[in-house]
């Protein structure tokens, strides 16, 4: 596209103009979130390697042995799981060629996978649920109220809730 003085328009010009932001299309299949989450991840990933003074690897084996240590750190310091599996989809998806070589690395995540315990939270008893909205009603927050009465019949989640409009 040209612009008012003939010339051709920079690429960021076109976006302000057509409203329409373009991004690299090897982030187009996922979130901007988590586009983030994994960029931050991989910076982790990085940081450790300077911090042990442990060298960039070289070939795709010795990135899957250094990224399975750095799994197995995030382990030994109670870091979330998730961690590790962003930092594994992250370099599938930033970095394609190590997308079938990080055997080691996936393994380590399965078998951290497989230790986690599950607990299921215990549902609100029907009586601290009328608790609430008594107490709620108390200091005159029937918006409150009516949402805690929502959220409990309509077995919302928080998130849910709380992208409730009237």
């Amino acid at each position: 596209p040209v612009g008012p003085t003939g010339l051709p328009m920079t690429r960021k010009k076109q976006q302000l103009k057509t409203g329409i932001v373009k991004r690299h299309l090897k982030t187009m299949g996922i979130n901007e979130k988590t586009n983030v989450r994994y960029r931050k991840c991989i910076l982790d990933f990085f940081m450790y390697l300077q911090l042990y003074a442990i060298s960039l690897p070289t070939t795709l084996q010795q990135l899957d042995e250094e990224l399975s240590e750095f799994i197995n750190h995030l382990w030994l310091d109670d870091r979330p799981h998730g961690n590790a599996l962003d930092v594994i989809s992250g370099l599938s998806r930033f970095f394609p060629p190590c997308r079938r070589h990080l055997e080691i690395s996936r393994q380590y995540a399965r078998n951290w996978e497989r230790c986690i315990v599950r607990r299921r939270a215990f549902p609100f008893p029907s009586s601290l649920l009328l608790g609430m909205v008594g107490a709620s009603l108390a200091f005159d927050r029937l918006d409150l109220a009516a949402l805690l009465l929502t959220g409990f019949t309509g077995l919302l989640r928080t998130t849910e809730l709380l992208t409730l409009t009237p």
